[in-house]
């Protein structure tokens, strides 16, 4: 690992506008859980069913997105199930967080990688 990796991770925390948006999941919440029984499953899909009759992120894939300036990075989180956008910060929001600014710097490397010409191709 570049030894400047985890310096500038730290910065780019500070720096980032951090956002997490609800994206409609395709996959059904019964292929998604693994319980010992048929209960335990049948009882997950339920409350799954509750929570997404009350919000966008009671079923939902989340896209969590890290920009600076016209540079951005995302990275997903598939199958979940929340009650609020507060729900998920209070739960997953700091890994994805940390995860979608590790995806920016690793996107910044690459475009310095490239030069100049990089910049259009980072763009949004």
């Amino acid at each position: 690992m570049d030894m400047k990796r985890p310096t500038l991770l730290r910065k780019l925390a500070k720096l980032a506008v951090i956002t997490h948006t609800a994206e409609p999941e395709d996959t059904p919440p019964r292929d998604c859980f693994g319980y010992s029984t048929e209960e335990e499953n049948r009882i997950a899909v339920a409350d799954v069913r509750e929570r997404r009759s009350r919000s966008q992120w009671g079923w939902c894939c989340v896209l969590t997105t890290a920009a600076i300036g016209e540079f951005s990075a995302s990275v997903a989180l598939g199958c979940c199930s929340y009650e609020s956008l507060d729900d998920f910060v209070a739960c997953e929001g700091k890994q994805q967080s940390d995860e979608a600014i590790d995806a920016l710097l690793s996107k910044l490397y690459w475009a310095r990688s490239l030069g100049k010409k990089a910049t259009e191709l980072l763009r949004p």
